[in-house]
């Protein structure tokens, strides 16, 4: 099934509102349903964590911080990845909005 992005008819400033929000399983072998405008990544107990994910032609590994205190780590950020891959990431929970 091909990969639904609703901004493809608009310029690339995309609204920092957002109408839609999943919270997603990594897949190695699938693309996302639908192209986010921005994700949001938690580790909850703290640690450090990466997100392994495709973007245009280019498969990219983002590694986050652990957290001082023990709370949860949490990044939040304005990317557009057509997959989050499995294997690679270790965030307990990946919330794409669109």
């Amino acid at each position: 099934m091909p990969i639904i992005d609703p901004f493809q008819n608009q310029a690339m400033s995309r609204p920092n509102s957002y109408r839609n929000a999943r919270t997603i399983v990594p897949n190695d072998d699938e693309d996302l349903e639908v192209l986010p405008s921005h994700i949001w990544a938690e580790k909850l107990d703290g640690s450090a964590f990466t997100i392994r994910m495709q973007m245009g032609d280019e498969e990219i590994t983002l590694t986050f911080p652990a957290s001082k205190d023990d709370s949860p780590t949490i990044f939040a950020w304005g990317v557009s990845p057509t997959r989050i891959y499995a294997t690679g990431t270790t965030a307990d929970k990946i919330t794409l909005f669109w």
